[in-house]
């Protein structure tokens, strides 16, 4: 299997969180073109920040734990990285959440056909607890449109914060170029991944 490319001018983004309790960490990774260099730690504190101002740690319950990002630079030679750890906890309060190997999904869509050109990233239910969730996955059609509307808004913030930011991409395996992403879509049903179990 080829590696995911980062080409020069673009980075990869690695959102981190933990849960209380477990001992598993857990991530969502989103990739951006860049018109500038940055320094990678700064660009990784810039896209913090755009989470906590954006998404806003109000809207994330207290059991969660949001650990920054960790950020992978396109680069002529080796990748370069940076970090930056918050450790900044939810303030929306507690209450009985779904199994920890549950997450949201987001679609990105770019302009181009094909599942090539689609991708998807699994966010932890931060802002779910059980009841927002039927016995067959549908989330809450009202909490979900909450949702959307903070995640909607933390991908904005990332233009204000990143102020070298060219867009938000798909980054792809091989030598296929990172194609922009042009809609974000929450699916309205959650999904599990089984390797998050041991």
């Amino acid at each position: 299997m080829a590696r995911l490319r980062i080409p020069p001018g673009f980075f990869n983004a690695h959102y981190r969180w933990a849960f209380a309790g477990s001992s598993h960490s857990m991530s969502f990774a989103i990739a951006g073109g860049l018109d500038d260099a940055v320094e990678p730690n700064l660009l990784a504190t810039e896209l913090s920040t755009a989470f906590t101002t954006g998404y806003g740690m109000s809207n994330v319950y207290s059991n969660w734990t949001f650990h920054g990002v960790y950020v992978e630079v396109g680069n002529d030679g080796p990748d370069l990285s940076g970090e930056f750890d918050p450790a900044a906890p939810g303030t929306a309060g507690s209450g009985a959440f779904p199994p920890m190997n549950t997450s949201l999904i987001w679609k990105k869509k770019t302009s181009f056909a094909g599942r090539k050109y689609r991708g998807r990233i699994y966010v932890p239910t931060i802002s779910l607890v059980e009841g927002d969730v039927d016995s067959v996955g549908n989330i809450d059609t009202t909490v979900q449109g909450v949702v959307a509307g903070n995640f909607n808004d933390f991908l904005s913030q990332i233009a204000t914060e990143v102020p070298e930011l060219n867009g938000l991409f798909l980054l792809h395996e091989g030598a296929t170029a990172p194609t922009q992403v042009v809609d974000w879509i929450l699916e309205s049903m959650v999904a599990t991944q089984r390797r998050r179990l041991r």
